[in-house]
Parts: structure tokens; C-alpha cells; sequence
């Protein structure tokens, strides 16, 4: 490990690799529960969008779809405050 002092005082490091991967305070991965239940919710999206878009959609499709998006906004923001790198 080489040192060497600039004009100003002010000391480096040279040739020397950080060991640890520089992370975010509180920037953790999901846990196999909140993987599951994000997939989850995803899936009734992808579904719901498909049957407000389809062809003939039922009356209350497009509602169903806004529930299902609002409820996969309202648990990723949850888990967001909680840390979790999404």
C-alpha cells in the first residue's frame, strides 16, 4: 500500500480496493415472505389489467384493476420504509 501527500496535506491511498460493497443505511433484500407476496401481488396486476383490457370486460374490471394497483403501490411504499432494496 502506497501513500502519498498532495500540495494541501492531504493524504491517498494508492492501489487500495474497498473489501465491503458500499451500501445504503438500511438497504436490506427482501425476505422469501415479502418476495412471495410481491409476486403475488404483481400477478393479480398483470391479471386484472388483462381483463380490463380485454375485449369484452366485465363492468367492475377497470375498478378491480385500481384496487389491485393501489394495493401493490401502498405494500411496495411499506416496504420501501422499512429498508427493503426494491
Amino acid at each position: 500500500m502506497a501513500s502519498t501527500t498532495d500540495c494541501h496535506g492531504k493524504v491517498t491511498t494508492v492501489g487500495v480496493r474497498p473489501t465491503k460493497k458500499l451500501t445504503r443505511m438500511g438497504d436490506a433484500a427482501l425476505t422469501p415472505a415479502e418476495q412471495s407476496e410481491l409476486s403475488f401481488l404483481k400477478r393479480m396486476v398483470n391479471e386484472k389489467q388483462d381483463a380490463a383490457y380485454s375485449h369484452s370486460p366485465a363492468s367492475s374490471a377497470k375498478l378491480d384493476l385500481y384496487y389491485a394497483r393501489d394495493e401493490l403501490k401502498e405494500y411496495v411504499s411499506v416496504l420501501r420504509v422499512k429498508g427493503r432494496n426494491i
